[in-house]
């Protein structure tokens, strides 16, 4: 057990047990929480003690990175947003409200999981959505001011991911497979002169060959190849543990580039 101590008595406990002695633990420490809480002087409740309890990621996921570095060496970030819990549609209105206010190439959208809510009898679940419209990194944090459906967790992801980048998953995770194309946010009749990205495309019309083929007038001559993937663990979503394959072989992307290359 590792016990960290801070300013003003401050104390970060961190241990690693197996489900045995978690449940244990987990009964233990609410028991002894009620009885110091009921125990302790009302006019002297000078500490807070808050407990977090984690499950430890280990199955392996894939997923695509934001990231395109110009030729320049200017890094930029194509906008991808992660919606958890949420209704279909107000997720397409909010990113409608990104196409429209920030003039952005239309998103594509995927489910990761989705059900029929119950009360209002629409699509409601977990959506992925990606513009290849590409942006500079405060760019991309003004967009995600501005959507109330954003995963809370997903706007400090490039603060403490080591390739301070936005991920999104393209893999299968455990049992579930990977996401559902599920249509576009935006006029796939226009055309489309925002820089964007070409890799992101490739990929994109690659892996998922039922998504319409839209209009882009100003992409740049970056190549799938050119595109950072990336593989991180989760725990989230997985109820059983085993090995997975890489992220190469799992989404499809070396088949995808082989046909491409088959056809030039």
């Amino acid at each position: 057990m590792e016990v960290k101590k801070h300013e003003n008595q401050n104390i970060t406990l961190n241990l690693r047990v197996d489900k045995k002695r978690y449940d244990w633990f987990l009964k233990k420490i609410k028991e002894t929480g009620q009885r110091a809480e009921f125990d302790s002087n009302p006019n002297c409740l000078n500490f807070f003690v808050s407990t977090h309890f984690q499950k430890i990621p280990y199955a392996k996921v894939g997923g695509i990175c934001s990231r395109v570095i110009e030729d320049s060496g200017e890094i930029l970030e194509v906008v991808l947003i992660d919606f958890d819990n949420a209704l279909r549609w107000i997720v397409e209105s909010e990113c409608k409200f990104l196409v429209d206010s920030f003039s952005l190439s239309p998103f594509y959208m995927w489910t990761t999981s989705e059900k029929t809510d119950e009360i209002s009898g629409k699509p409601y679940g977990n959506y992925h959505a990606i513009s290849i419209s590409k942006c500079n990194f405060r760019r991309i944090i003004e967009m995600q001011k501005h959507v109330h459906t954003l995963d809370p967790a997903y706007p400090v992801i490039p603060k403490i991911f080591k390739y301070k980048t936005w991920v999104l998953r393209q893999s299968n995770k455990g049992k579930r497979g990977k996401p559902r194309f599920i249509g576009v946010v935006g006029d796939i009749n226009k055309a489309y002169n925002q820089p964007c990205s070409n890799a992101h495309r490739e990929f994109i019309e690659g892996i998922y060959p039922e998504v319409p083929k839209i209009k882009y007038t100003n992409l740049d001559k970056h190549s799938v190849k050119d595109l950072f993937l990336t593989e991180y663990l989760t725990a989230a979503g997985v109820k059983e543990k085993k090995e997975t394959e890489s992220l190469i072989n799992k989404i499809g992307i070396l088949s995808a580039l082989e046909n491409k290359d088959d056809k030039k």
